[in-house]
């Protein structure tokens, strides 16, 4: 679809979408995208995910519009689930959202922006109307000013597709024109719960790193190694003296030979020499 060029004359608090732009799908990222990323993010921080999140598929996505060059910038997603949006921006009199598009939104079923070709149509009209109706459904609108880059967030946003759209505008007679980025991420899991920036990252099997909250030999041999047998000699993680003396050795003593003569597990908290029988055996 080609993009037309037009004239919008507003200020910079004000945002115009009519008929200025072209509704593009957020594609996954190929190996050239992905060795770009770094470098294409605005912030050295860590946005996610987060413990128990998973990034949506085909993201992130980064938004750049310019009232020069490419206006509006626009990305669809997809959230298999109720997610999040956390949004890096940095902008001049630019404007961004994100709203519930497709048959089931109130763009489509409300309004007649149901297919590609309309949604390029979107007005700022649109949108208030959208979400004094359906709030839901903008979980994030941020008209700017002028600011430099900080972190925003769209909590508990529910399943479904969504446009971001970033759009640039001029201002005081011509004297300003907009620019703006948007590192768009989003995640799921935790239901959409508030994460904070530089979060602790997830775990996963095959990191080289034995979690001991969540992972041991059981549940993840490739960094925790081949759980131990009792009887090969090795007092392995999932050995003690209480499952395995072969391997481990008695248990320290805690004050002496006692009676009766200690039997079963307890029996391991005696030095051999308190149960021959036991010495013997082994």
């Amino acid at each position: 679809m080609a993009v037309r060029q037009c004239w919008l004359p507003v200020v910079l608090t004000a945002l115009s979408w009519v008929g200025c732009g072209v509704v593009e799908e957020a594609e996954a990222p190929g190996e050239a995208a992905l060795a770009t990323a770094t470098q294409a993010a605005s912030s050295n921080d860590y946005p996610g995910p987060c413990q128990s999140e998973t990034t949506v598929p085909g993201m992130p996505q980064y938004l750049s519009s310019d009232y020069h060059g490419r206006n509006p910038d626009t990305r669809v997603v997809y959230l298999p689930d109720t997610g999040r949006f956390r949004l890096g921006i940095s902008c001049v009199g630019t404007g961004f959202i994100v709203i519930r598009i497709g048959p089931d939104s109130a763009l489509c079923q409300n309004l007649g922006k149901c297919e590609q070709w309309q949604l390029a149509t979107l007005t700022e009209w649109d949108v208030n109307w959208v979400q004094s109706n359906f709030p839901a459904q903008v979980p994030f609108k941020h008209i700017c000013t002028k600011h430099g880059f900080g972190w925003y967030d769209a909590l508990g946003v529910p399943q479904g597709t969504y446009l971001a759209v970033a759009r640039s505008d001029s201002g005081l007679f011509g004297a300003v024109d907009g620019h703006g980025t948007m590192d768009t991420y989003a995640y799921t899991g935790n239901g959409g719960a508030y994460q904070p920036v530089n979060c602790a990252r997830p775990t996963v099997c095959g990191d080289g790193i034995c979690n001991w909250w969540n992972e041991s030999c059981d549940s993840c041999s490739q960094d925790c190694g081949t759980c131990s047998v009792c009887g090969d000699g090795i007092c392995g993680q999932n050995e003690s003296c209480f499952s395995c003396t072969e391997d481990c050795g008695f248990c320290p003593d805690p004050g002496g030979c006692l009676e009766p003569f200690p039997t079963g597990t307890d029996a391991n908290l005696r030095p051999p020499d308190c149960y021959p029988t036991a010495q013997s055996q082994k």
